[in-house]
């Protein structure tokens, strides 16, 4: 897929011309009122509310092509900067707009940006407090601001344990999908470390490997062992670590849901 603003340099000019969606389309939040009213009369379950569009730093790499945005955080902050706080303004509208038609309706806030991969950071924690950390956290309070008492779930994919003390410190809530099998992401340690400040939503078994490829007794000693290492103290909630694929036999689904009712 071509990234529509690749071909361009980076610059007040290209953000300016950019055919940028609206954020308070009304056709955006027509549909929530009725869905609220449908979650309510089901019964007593918390609210959702998820954000507009992919993160702030997963748009700008869309929109930019991968390498072009990475050398514009280093080559050109500023400017990487401008194109950062334009998603950030984005997506604060679309909350401005869509939390008080729901008047404190919503439980939980999701927000999502990808920082991590199986080994590492996108980036520096370096630039990422520098370009990245400061828009996240405009977003989190404005969000909080027009909520007060809301939740803000927060996704993010892999090797995140560099950047814990930052999400934090903005401001977020909970964490997601708590990917254990990426580096440092240790469930002990995140639960010794972390586990009086944020809420761990996932991690219950692993969807890369055991859930697809284990045996169903894998799967359900793997769901005993991390309910028995997040859940002690609440600030748990159980799930995979992202979404069940295609592939994972019935057998496997069978003894995932059995385990979780017997252990959770």
């Amino acid at each position: 897929m071509a990234s529509p603003a690749a071909d361009r340099d980076l610059d007040e000019q290209l953000i300016h011309d950019f055919p940028w969606p609206d954020p308070q389309n009304r056709q955006r939040t027509a549909a929530l009122h009725g869905q609220l009213g449908s979650i309510k009369k089901s019964g007593d379950f918390g609210v959702t509310l998820h954000g507009m569009m992919a993160g702030i730093l997963e748009m700008a790499l869309r929109l930019r092509g991968f390498e072009n945005f990475f050398i514009d955080m280093v080559a050109e902050p500023q400017q990487a900067s401008r194109l950062l706080n334009k998603l950030t303004d984005i997506k604060i509208a679309y909350w401005m707009k869509a939390l008080p038609l729901l008047e404190g309706s919503v439980d939980v806030a999701i927000e999502v940006d990808d920082l991590g991969t199986q080994e590492s950071l996108l980036v520096s924690p370096e630039l990422y407090r520098t370009l990245v950390k400061p828009c996240h956290k405009r977003l989190i309070a404005a969000i909080k601001q027009s909520a007060p008492g809301i939740k803000v779930f927060f996704h993010s994919c892999g090797a995140v344990y560099p950047l814990l003390h930052d999400l934090v410190e903005i401001g977020v809530d909970i964490l997601n999908p708590v990917q254990f099998s990426a580096a440092g992401m240790e469930l002990p340690k995140l639960k010794k470390e972390f586990g009086q400040d944020i809420t761990f939503w996932g991690g219950v078994v692993d969807t890369q490997k055991t859930l697809p490829y284990g045996k169903p007794q894998q799967i359900k000693d793997e769901v005993k062992r991390h309910i028995e290492i997040l859940a002690p103290g609440g600030g748990y909630v159980i799930n995979t670590v992202h979404n069940i694929q295609g592939d994972v036999p019935p057998q496997n689904l069978e003894a995932l849901f059995e385990a979780i009712q017997l252990y959770r």
